[in-house]
Order: C-alpha cells, then sequence, then structure tokens
C-alpha cells in the first residue's frame, strides 16, 4: 500500500515498523507514503502505482466494488508555461494548479465518496511539498519552506485513512492467494479494517475542519498570489524556467544513475531504498515540469522510470507489508479479535510477501539496465542536459497534465 508520486522526499528511513502501541497505520514517519499488501506478485501495489494513479486491478475502488460514488470533480486548468517565462511565475502557477487540484477532491475526501478522492488529494499535496524541496532558490524560503512543514502534516494526517483503504480494497486479491479453505479465515482481518477505517476517517475531517489546515490553505494561497519581488535568497526567480527546469532534472537523474550503477548482488536493502527514493525525486520533477517538454519522448522517460520505480517499490513494501501485518496481529489480539486460524492465515501471508521480496530483488538488475540502456541515455541528455542557449519553442505539443491531474476526472 504505497503511494509514490508519490511522500515527500523522505529520508532514507520514511519507511519504519508499525508500532501497535502507538496506532494502525504502518507507515510512521514518512507522510504521504501508503503501505498496501500485494495481492499478488505479478499485481504488487507499488509506489509508482498509486501514485501514479495506475493501481493494478488487485486493487479496486470503492466504486468498482459498490457502484459508482465519485463525484465529478471539475479539474483546473493546468499552466502551461513557456521556457523563457520568469521561474519564480511558472512555478507559482505550477503549484497554484496542485492547491486547486487538492481544493476539488477536498468534498469527496471529506464525504468519503471514493478512495480515489483521497489518493488525488494527497498526490497534489506530495508533488507541491516535493517541488518545495527541490526547487529552492525560485520562491523565498521565508515564505515557502513554512509550508513545506505543513504539507508534511497534511501528509501524515491523511495517511491512515488512505493505508486502511488500499488494505482493505486489497483483501479479495489477498485471500486469493491463501488455499480455498483457509480464506474466510480473513473475515475478522476485514471487520478490524472496517472499524479503525470509520475511526481514521472521523479523524480525519476533524483535521480538515480544524484552524491548521484552513490556515495552511489559505496562507499557501497568499503565497502564490503575492507579486512581492524576489529575496536575496531566490538567485534562480528570474531565471528562465526552462534552465532551471533543465538543471533540477538532470542533477537528479545523474544521481539515480550513480546510484543504480553502484547496486550489484551484495548491496544491503538500504541501497535499493535510497534508489528508490531518488526516482521518487526524479519523477516528481519531470511530472511538475512536463509542459516544458515533447509530450511523445516525456512519455518514454516516465514509462521508463515506472517500470524501475515499480520493482523498487514492490521490494520495499513487501517488507513493509510484513510489518504492517504483525503491528495489526497484535493489535487484534490486544482488543480480543485475533482468532488462532486468522493468526495463521496472516501469518502465511508474511510467509508469501518474503518470497515476492526475494523474486523483487532478482529482477532489479535487469529492470535498472533497461532504464539505464544507451539510447535511453543520449534521450535524456537531450531534453534535460543543461545547455545555456537551448530555449524550447512553446507550441500545442506539449504533455498533458501529470497522472492525477487529468484535465476530466
Amino acid at each position: 500500500m504505497s503511494d509514490a508520486d508519490a511522500t515527500i522526499l523522505p529520508p532514507a528511513t520514511d519507511r519504519v515498523a508499525a508500532d501497535p502501541a502507538a496506532g494502525i497505520s504502518a507507515t510512521v514517519a514518512t507522510p504521504g507514503t501508503d503501505v498496501a499488501l500485494a495481492a499478488s506478485p505479478a499485481a504488487a501495489v507499488t509506489p509508482a502505482a498509486v501514485a501514479s494513479n495506475d493501481a493494478p486491478a488487485a486493487v479496486p475502488s470503492t466504486a468498482a466494488a459498490t457502484g459508482d460514488r465519485r463525484a465529478p470533480v471539475a479539474a483546473p486548468a493546468w499552466p502551461a508555461p513557456d521556457p523563457a517565462d520568469r521561474a519564480d511565475v511558472a512555478v507559482k502557477s505550477l503549484y497554484r494548479a496542485l492547491l486547486d487540484t487538492l481544493l476539488a477532491h477536498e468534498p469527496g475526501v471529506r464525504e468519503d465518496l471514493d478512495p480515489e478522492h483521497l489518493h488525488d488529494f494527497r498526490v497534489a499535496v506530495r508533488r507541491t511539498r516535493s517541488g518545495l524541496g527541490q526547487l529552492k532558490g525560485v520562491l523565498p524560503a521565508a515564505a515557502a519552506e513554512p509550508y513545506r512543514g505543513e504539507l508534511g502534516w497534511l501528509g501524515s494526517v491523511t495517511g491512515p485513512k488512505r493505508d486502511l483503504d488500499v488494505l482493505r480494497l486489497a483483501l479479495p486479491g489477498l485471500r486469493e492467494r491463501l488455499p480455498p479453505a483457509v480464506r474466510g479465515d480473513l473475515d475478522p482481518l476485514d471487520a478490524f479494517l472496517a472499524d479503525h477505517q470509520a475511526v481514521e476517517q472521523a479523524r480525519l475531517v476533524a483535521a480538515l475542519d480544524g484552524e491548521r489546515y484552513r490556515a495552511l490553505v489559505d496562507g499557501w494561497r497568499g503565497v502564490l498570489d503575492d507579486p512581492a519581488p524576489a529575496a536575496d535568497d531566490t538567485p534562480d526567480a528570474a531565471r528562465p524556467v526552462g534552465v532551471v527546469a533543465d538543471e533540477r532534472i538532470w542533477k537528479a537523474y545523474r544521481r539515480v544513475r550513480k546510484g543504480g550503477r553502484a547496486i550489484g548482488p551484495a548491496s544491503p536493502p538500504e541501497a535499493l531504498h535510497a534508489l528508490r527514493i531518488a526516482c521518487k525525486k526524479l519523477r516528481y520533477l519531470v511530472e511538475l515540469f512536463r509542459p516544458l517538454y515533447p509530450a511523445r519522448e516525456l512519455r518514454s522517460v516516465v514509462g521508463d522510470l515506472k517500470r524501475l520505480q515499480d520493482n523498487l517499490g514492490a521490494f520495499n513494501d513487501t517488507a513493509v507489508q510484513q510489518a504492517a501485518l504483525a503491528a495489526y496481529a497484535e493489535r487484534m489480539q490486544a482488543e480480543g479479535r485475533a482468532p488462532a486460524a486468522t493468526l495463521m492465515a496472516m501469518g502465511r501471508l508474511a510467509c508469501l510477501l518474503d518470497a515476492d521480496q526475494a523474486a523483487e530483488r532478482r529482477r532489479f538488475a535487469r529492470r535498472f539496465a533497461r532504464f539505464d540502456r544507451p539510447a535511453d541515455r543520449a534521450r535524456m541528455r537531450r531534453l534535460f542536459k543543461p545547455t545555456v542557449a537551448r530555449h524550447r519553442p512553446h507550441d500545442d505539443t506539449q504533455a498533458p497534465p501529470p497522472d492525477g491531474m487529468p484535465v476530466d476526472i
């Protein structure tokens, strides 16, 4: 159960085992990350899949299971800045579209109409926070940096509900991985999740009703609408956004390439985890600045990156998923809701997940080799390697809005 577009840029310790004493969420340290139980090795719910609205069929939406309850959402117009535009003006327009998207989904989140409303809400949060972390020097730090922390808070208060949504929707696929005779033993787990789902929904709505959330939205809107001139700590504010985007994306790409090439058969899990985080940072930047680049080539870039993220996300998630099962088992026992048969069924799932993790580790070398092919390296250089003299024309062939920000939802 993960959201990759989408945390946002967490440290290498963003994934931790769940603490039953602290609550039921298995995602504790990193706001904006959802942890899901994989329904099958081939349909693992990875950060890339959830964050990009490409979750596998094993995790259907509530609408698919109970009829379409999702209210239509009028998505805001996605800005199309010219590469020669000032970076601060262009970036503010992109952040403003993300804020509008968040607010468009807020009613659906409050009413719990469909889990995808919360998913898209969180995608907007993560992408904004990611930009604030990677685009320093564009907006004044005194004005923008406090909202990076506040968006982290918003990710943390929405995470537990999302975790439970994904877990519960994954249960049908999880049952299929068990022998028919024991599939019903997961019923107590389903009931446990449903009860805590309602509790977390109430907590989420209370947070959205609170002064902190309203101050975040109103304050951030004020920052984005403020025409104040650049401050001393904004050396990139007046530079062309195309040049700034090239520089930041190229730097993130080189970090991914270097990290991936350093991983060998004996590398520890922490190395793959660090690479997963680097891939997230790269993809957030590519998709934030997507209107600046040719649509066809961007689709290839994002596709290759997604395949690598799927592998790294599945490898990481299987470890987190095992910890989540253990945490839920302890909490169910503490509440007197864990029959022996249910605990045994959950233990079977943990063993399957351990095997899945080993399989994903074996797949890594092939996935990274594909990402790092000479033709793909040449494409990345052509698209993103900073060149002072390069100024792309602004035309009508730009890429569509990033995943999670559709033109018509």
